[in-house]
């Protein structure tokens, strides 16, 4: 009797212990084989977690800046703040700052990239094209293809251009965020709802305040929340999430590859 009540309080001691650390990873489903070794969670002030095969290659030094984006690529990363100042880490070339009041989104090419703010426009860098411009106010996320790009507005609503592909679109309060396939895409609201159009499956949604989506290669997503953690979808690797600060807030989720 007197080790099964050892045994309980043990447990208990455990869970407590779990409930009070930073460690605010919830990962859903089975290990799975998903071809990325690691990711990163940038947290709002530019500070940076990584996890798994993820490199640490440096923090922004926007500290007590809002950011709005990450970026990375094979060996490097960049950082964007919201009046569109870049800083590039590791082996990534510098193709200049937007200089904007509210940058939403920056997304990189081969050889460049673009960056947009809250009013549709696209500043492109490098040998970014462009292919047009949003107009009015709103707008929250740009994803990019070959030869065209979309552009994701607060409610819901698609814009195309270029080679972008309409899949449809959703009438809501506070979209998020976009992911593109080869064959449709997802749209994320702020309430942790997943909507998914042309050949796209869903795998779940969170009930949760959220503000990122990002897509696993062969299939699967994960859902990052405010507040940091970290929901897998058929995504995840079987390596331990980063420890975050939950009381802080946190922008942008990037896997590794």
């Amino acid at each position: 009797m007197k080790n099964r009540q050892l045994i309980i309080i043990a447990i208990f001691i455990i869970l407590f212990l779990f409930a009070i650390s930073d460690a605010r990873n919830i990962f859903l489903g089975d290990i799975v084989n998903k071809n990325y070794k690691g990711f990163y969670v940038l947290e709002n002030n530019g500070k940076i977690y990584n996890a798994g095969g993820a490199m640490f290659l440096g923090d922004s030094s926007f500290f007590n800046e809002i950011v709005t984006d990450m970026e990375v690529i094979n060996d490097g990363y960049y950082i964007l703040k919201k009046d569109g100042t870049v800083e590039a880490f590791g082996n990534t070339e510098f193709w200049g700052d937007a200089r904007v009041k509210n940058a939403v989104d920056m997304e990189v090419t081969e050889n460049g990239y673009y960056i947009l703010d809250e009013n549709g426009k696209v500043h492109n860098y490098g040998n970014a094209k462009i292919y047009g411009n949003g107009f009015g106010e709103n707008y929250v996320d740009m994803e990019i293809v070959k030869n065209g790009y979309y552009l994701l507005r607060k409610n819901g609503k698609v814009e195309i251009f270029g080679n972008a592909k309409f899949f449809n679109d959703v009438e809501i309060k506070n979209a998020v965020d976009m992911e593109v396939t080869e064959n449709g895409y997802y749209i994320l609201d702020e309430n942790g709802n997943v909507y998914n159009f042309g050949n796209t499956k869903n795998f779940g949604s969170v009930n949760s305040e959220v503000i990122d989506l990002e897509l696993v290669p062969e299939g699967g997503y994960f859902i990052l929340a405010k507040h940091g953690d970290v929901y897998s979808f058929n995504a995840n690797a079987g390596f331990d999430g980063p420890e975050v600060d939950g009381i802080k807030e946190y922008v942008d989720l990037e896997l590794f590859f």
